[in-house]
């Protein structure tokens, strides 16, 4: 079990090598295990970098991320120029479904909103627009339409960590709530645990998870799965 101390310095080295990131202005906290991201960055698709590379970081427990998009005076852009730019970008992406779409900015925050058939239009409108200009933060709140089965969901996650060569898929416990899935139970990393989050909303029907897992860095226990 890594220290928080190296974890620290596998953060700040992993964060430095991306050319991407000013991460100079990025800070990093660590608490048992826990790693806490502040400061800011000039778009979101930085912060959302930064996000990726923490969650491919060995013996990391959770992640809290609190960065601010704060853009420079030249890529300011009102709410109204927003809206068109991510409209246009929908437009464009032939896997989505723009006319199901609906935009609001306010204050640069933007709001994702209506409904689509599938998990991974939902996904896919969210990451379209990560590298507009001007974006401080995105909700989405794009509901998707079927409803997803216990069996559909762990048979998922258990494709998924066999394809990974990892045996924690019987160490995790689904429960749904019309097309709200959550897991819980325990894996033995944060590279686990946010696997079985993706493979859960893989499934068609599926539109939010709440990953409940621990991780356990000692190593995994048995558990029943439900």
């Amino acid at each position: 079990m890594k220290t928080d101390i190296q974890l620290h310095q596998d953060v700040l080295e992993a964060l430095a090598a991306e050319p991407r990131l000013a991460s100079a202005n990025i800070g990093i906290a660590v608490r048992n295990g826990v790693v806490t991201l502040s400061g800011f960055c000039e778009n979101h698709a930085q912060k959302v970098i930064a996000e990726k590379i923490c969650n491919r970081l060995a013996g990391i427990r959770g992640l809290a991320e609190e960065i601010q998009v704060n853009p420079p005076g030249e890529h300011r852009r009102t709410d109204e120029a927003i809206v068109g730019a991510i409209l246009n970008v929908l437009k464009w992406n032939t896997m989505i479904p723009a006319e199901a779409i609906q935009v609001k900015v306010e204050h640069g925050w933007v709001t994702l909103s209506g409904s689509v058939a599938w998990q991974y239009e939902r996904i896919e409108a969210q990451k379209a627009i990560q590298y507009v200009q001007g974006i401080r933060g995105i909700s989405n709140k794009i509901v998707v339409t079927p409803s997803a089965t216990i069996g559909d969901v762990q048979s998922s996650i258990s494709k998924a960590f066999q394809r990974s060569a990892t045996q924690e898929a019987s160490r995790i416990a689904v429960t749904t709530d019309g097309n709200v899935v959550t897991l819980s139970g325990h894996v033995s990393s944060w590279a686990e645990y946010k696997e079985a989050e993706r493979a859960a909303l893989a499934v068609p029907g599926v539109a939010d998870v709440h990953n409940e897992l621990k991780v356990n860095l000692a190593g995994p226990t048995a558990m029943h799965v439900a």
